[in-house]
This record gives structure tokens, sequence and C-alpha cells, in this order.
């Protein structure tokens, strides 16, 4: 049997906040990039690297997203993806049984949605406001050596459409956020 335990809300603050004042980018109307932590770098090629993301909840959002980290090269160019929901299962973890936190399922009169947990283990869906949620997601740094920028945004799972980022930058709007540089050794 396998156990696993989400919890509903982090008070461990972001080693890397975003925004001008700190805290953070909204995308789309309803969720809050407020902050990141990266394995640090200089990264070494196929190693396996960690990104965290601290999402808040504005409203509560309307459709199930899935994040999107993005790495792109000194050119612009796209080098490396990785799409999940939110707290994706992975398949190979042989889990039976998932007990959600009571906390999300108020104000849906208890229904977990008819694609439970295909959608991550905390569907946007059930996002609660003035929340804070850390989301940490592995990847393989199977990149040549060089500077890449790492990006990350949502995308409605239905439609493929990116909500905006008010990053508040010069040119205005994007639809995703760039965290930071890094080098591959």
């Amino acid at each position: 049997i396998s156990v696993f335990a989400v919890p509903m809300d982090t008070t461990t603050p972001p080693a890397n906040t975003l925004g001008v004042d700190a805290s953070g980018f909204n995308i789309g109307e309803e969720i809050r990039l407020a902050g990141f932590e990266l394995t640090p770098g200089p990264w070494t090629q196929g190693q396996e690297v960690h990104l965290s993301t601290y999402w808040q909840t504005i409203e509560p959002p309307s459709t199930d997203y899935r994040i999107f980290v993005q790495i792109v090269d000194a050119e612009g160019q796209l080098v490396l993806s990785a799409d999940h929901f939110p707290f994706e299962v992975d398949p190979s973890s042989q889990i039976s049984n998932i007990e959600l936190n009571s906390a999300y399922l108020e104000g849906i009169d208890g229904q977990l949605p008819a694609n439970y947990p295909n959608a991550g283990m905390i569907p946007t869906q059930l996002w609660r406001p003035e929340t804070t949620l850390k989301e940490t997601h592995p990847f393989a740094a199977d990149l040549p050596p060089g500077i890449y920028e790492v990006r990350v945004g949502l995308y409605d799972a239905t439609t493929g459409e990116r909500p905006d980022v008010d990053d508040a930058a010069p040119g205005g709007v994007e639809n995703y956020v760039a965290l930071t540089s890094i080098e591959v050794e």
C-alpha cells in the first residue's frame, strides 16, 4: 500500500521571489506565480534538476491548467519542454488510493472532478483563494553546454490557451514568466 499526503498550504517562502514588489506575477485573473526554487547551476549534461514553483490562488480557477516549463537557448529557441498537471501522479508509483485534504472539497459538495486524479492530485479547479501551493517537478538537463533561460507558465488543458502574464515589464504582457538563466557545462 502506498500513502501520499499533500499539504493544504505552505508557509515556507520561496528562495526566489518574483515581480517588482516580490508579490509575484498574475497569470490571468485567477493564479499568481509567487516564486521558485531551482537546482543551483551550473548544471551538467543529463543531470536531474528540480524546479519548485509557488502558486497562489487569487480567484477559484475556472479550468484545469497544465504547467509548462521551457528551456530556451541564447537565440530564443525552445530546446527542452516539460508539461504536466500540478501534483500529477506518476503512473509508475503504484498509488492505490489518494486521500485529498477535505478543505479542497469545500464548496463543491465533496464531489471530485470526473477525471480525478488524471488532472493532478490537486487540479487547479480545486485550488482555494489565499492559499499557497508549492509544486516540485524534476526533469533531466539533457542540453549541450551553454546559457539557457528557464520559463514557466500555464495553459488550459482543454483549449491549449495560455493566460496572459501581467509582468509590468516594458512591452507589457507575455504568456510565460522568465524565471532565470542557467549555465550547462
